[in-house]
């Protein structure tokens, strides 16, 4: 399925990061989740990806669940490959929040 691309929203102040919150799925579905930008003082806890190694293209697709409709955010193959293991190890019947450095 095509999907319009996710664009992002800036972030508002200096003390707000967007955390992916990764929804549980099986192995062979797409990997889909939500961006919430929230005040770093009062974050839940998550998960962080500072640095992934290998090509820089973004050639894999995040799907972003937005109200009501989905759009695709490129991302690398090894933040997708790393997402899809944190889904599998920590995702089984509950959603992970996640900070990666890749997503502004």
């Amino acid at each position: 399925m095509n999907y319009p691309q996710y664009l992002y929203d800036p972030l508002k102040g200096n003390r707000v990061i967007r955390l992916l919150c990764l929804f549980p799925a099986r192995e062979v579905d797409p990997l889909r989740c939500a961006l919430r930008n929230v005040d770093i003082d009062g974050t839940p806890c998550y998960s962080a990806i500072s640095y992934v190694w290998g090509c820089q293209s973004a050639t894999e697709v995040l799907l972003v669940d937005e109200a009501s409709h989905v759009r695709a955010l490129k991302i690398t193959r090894s933040l997708f490959l790393a997402l899809k293991d944190i889904r599998a190890l920590y995702c089984k019947d509950q959603e992970q929040l996640v900070w990666a450095q890749a997503v502004k």
